[in-house]
């Protein structure tokens, strides 16, 4: 159980010295910041995986919960499919796919301050998640690798943008 004694250090108890008592060691408000920033990834990571591999796709539109049927027969036929549609919860679903990743990437990037490592990392991630909707009763598209890879690079870039302004923009790794 952590202690707050100011608002910048907290302190948490660890193993000390017998003559002196238990010691506390400092938890820095920086490692706080790494702790919070890891919590994020992991949970947006695991609500992507819940929105993109849960067999009733729709679950979120309808106000169901959401439920997870594993197919020990994919079809990988359809991966190269080229079906897209025009209707409003498709196009939804691909906004969502195109967002969701592009903050999955910011928060990779929030922790681990390497633009390169969180966009292949949330590539990997967005290719895992697909290849896991075969494997879940869903329909797993090529092209959604796709739209999650347009998202990550549109959402760095932005951030990177907003972070860094248009005069420092080139000139970072």
């Amino acid at each position: 159980m952590l202690n707050y004694r100011s608002s910048k250090v907290k302190y948490g108890p660890s193993q000390g010295h017998a003559r002196n008592g238990p010691s506390r060691r400092c938890i820095t408000s920086i490692e706080s910041r790494v702790v919070m920033r890891t919590a994020a990834v992991i949970i947006w990571g695991l609500a992507l995986f819940v929105f993109t591999c849960a067999s009733n796709s729709g679950f979120w539109n309808i106000g169901e919960v959401p439920y997870f049927r594993w197919s020990l027969e994919p079809n990988y036929h359809d991966f190269l499919k080229m079906d897209f549609r025009t209707s409003s919860s498709y196009v939804t679903q691909k906004i969502g796919h195109f967002s969701g990743f592009a903050i999955f990437a910011v928060l990779l990037f929030s922790k681990n301050k390497r633009m390169g490592k969180s966009i292949i990392l949330a590539v990997l991630y967005a290719i895992l998640t697909e290849f896991l909707q075969l494997y879940c009763g869903r329909h797993s598209r090529l092209y959604d690798i796709a739209i999650d890879t347009a998202g990550i690079i549109c959402g760095m870039f932005i951030f990177r943008f907003l972070k860094y302004g248009l005069s420092n923009f080139s000139t970072l790794k």
